[in-house]
């Protein structure tokens, strides 16, 4: 494995608690991977209103379309939402044998594309979820899929509201009213980030 991890020049990086492992305009030739910690993937509009783009886990990847595509400016941010440590593989390195072509390799190969499809996966939902028109629509989408994954009907969900607000590209007032509104018709209950589908 070490060997492996050489060969593919990985380097691992902490990073603190608001810092930026990769910034709006970087030059991107590695690939990122979250080994603990949590990220958020931003986009910041002309007028600074942030949306974040996806969420950051465990295991996650980022930077992998920007390497592939030999980007000379990354057109997002990536931001430690908690302390993180990263690791960064050379992407050519990844996508081409070495000359033992090792097992590990193919390995890795097959991993990274199963994490890839299922990056893709949670954007297409993600999408489905902006594709609605309202502030409502978006928020029961939204919530009906942390149910899903959550397996029960109460569940806590990885926002505060100005985060929530955020990732549903919306104004968090507006959204916080919804809110109030739908636990006055008795279609949820919630306490901070723990929700509850009535």
């Amino acid at each position: 494995m070490l060997a492996m991890l050489k060969c593919l020049g990985a380097r691992i990086h902490f990073y603190k608690k608001d810092e930026i492992p990769l910034m709006v305009g970087d030059a991107v030739s590695s690939v990122g991977i979250v080994l603990s910690g949590q990220a958020h993937v931003v986009r910041e509009d002309i007028d600074g209103n942030q949306m974040i783009i996806t969420e950051l886990q465990e295991c996650d990847l980022f930077g992998e379309t920007f390497a592939c595509i030999k980007a000379k400016h990354c057109p997002v941010t990536v931001k430690a939402i908690t302390d993180c440590n990263i690791m960064w593989i050379d992407y050519h390195r990844v996508i081409t044998s070495c000359s033992s072509a090792c097992s590990f390799h193919t390995r890795l190969i097959g991993n990274m594309l199963r994490l890839i499809a299922f990056k893709n996966l949670r954007l297409n939902r993600r999408l489905e979820i902006l594709a609605k028109r309202s502030i409502r629509e978006r928020l029961l989408a939204y919530l009906e899929l942390q149910a899903e994954s959550a397996g029960s009907r109460s569940f806590s969900i990885p926002f505060d509201r100005n985060k929530l607000a955020d990732y549903l590209c919306t104004d968090r007032s507006a959204m916080s009213r919804e809110l109030g509104k739908m636990r006055d018709e008795g279609i949820l209950k919630f306490e901070k980030n723990r929700f509850t589908l009535l």
